[in-house]
């Protein structure tokens, strides 16, 4: 991510043992300890939507703490256990894109290794799609 010139990293994980392996990589400026969709953020941070870990209902606090312009990139499994998940995040982003408050930018992996592609098509990487998004400011 430094490389493709991302500087200021911060993340947000409902785990310690997750957080402490986010500290010894020496990657970000700011890790804490949230349970995203059970309490507010901690300031603008980062999620990751899966089943078990980020409900849909938080997909809207991300937007309030994303700056005009601003990106909000989104990985979901696309395994059969993680289907249900997987549309509800859809239905999710496709009605806050409706009501204006998202803009839908297409997948590009232009931002990854060129090996990540063919590695996201392996089941056990689960990362196989993206979504990305550019919130609007709406009053």
């Amino acid at each position: 991510l430094r490389a493709r010139g991302f500087l200021q990293l911060r993340g947000v994980n409902g785990s310690l043992g997750m957080l402490e392996q986010a500290r010894a990589r020496g990657l970000y400026q700011r890790l804490s300890l949230c349970t995203l969709g059970q309490e507010p953020l901690p300031g603008p941070e980062v999620g990751a939507p899966s089943d078990g870990q980020v409900p849909c209902n938080a997909i809207p606090e991300l937007l309030c703490v994303t700056k005009p312009g601003g990106l909000v990139c989104l990985t979901t499994r696309t395994n059969l256990s993680n289907l249900q998940n997987k549309e509800a995040l859809e239905a999710t982003l496709g009605r806050l894109e409706q009501a204006g408050a998202w803009d839908c930018l297409p997948p590009s992996w232009r931002w990854y290794p060129a090996s990540l592609p063919r590695m996201a098509s392996s089941s056990a990487l689960s990362t196989c799609t993206e979504s990305r998004r550019r919130p609007r400011l709406r009053k």
